[in-house]
């Protein structure tokens, strides 16, 4: 899946954005209208390569109660990331959840959300 169709599906289904337009520049806005990333112009709301937007995606998820964690693979060609849930006090993971492995954080991150 390319990079722009990655970051779309991140903003409208994580962050629970939605595109707005002013004058001849597109922009993503949240559910109180409230601008939070150029799409066109100025600066892009790109995630797949934008370490600190990714790192937004997970400040996101944390606060909807998932937790976060990442790895490289042993031939450290590919780093692997994944949200999941605990339930109550127990250790285990609530839901086994999948890694989703890409050549850069930013990347996995968006991937696995």
């Amino acid at each position: 899946m390319p990079d722009t169709e990655i970051n779309e599906a991140v903003a409208t289904k994580v962050m629970g954005w939605h595109k707005g337009t002013g004058g001849d520049s597109i922009f993503w806005v949240d559910s109180e209208e409230l601008l939070r990333e150029v799409i066109s112009g100025y600066s892009c709301w790109s995630p797949c390569t934008n370490i600190e937007q990714a790192m937004v995606i997970v400040e996101e998820l944390s606060h909807l109660g998932f937790y976060f964690s990442a790895d490289i693979d042993p031939g450290m060609t590919e780093i692997c990331a994944f949200f999941y849930k605990y339930k109550g006090d127990d250790y285990g993971p609530e839901e086994e959840a999948a890694c989703l492995a890409a050549p850069t954080l930013s990347r996995a991150i968006c991937l696995a959300a």
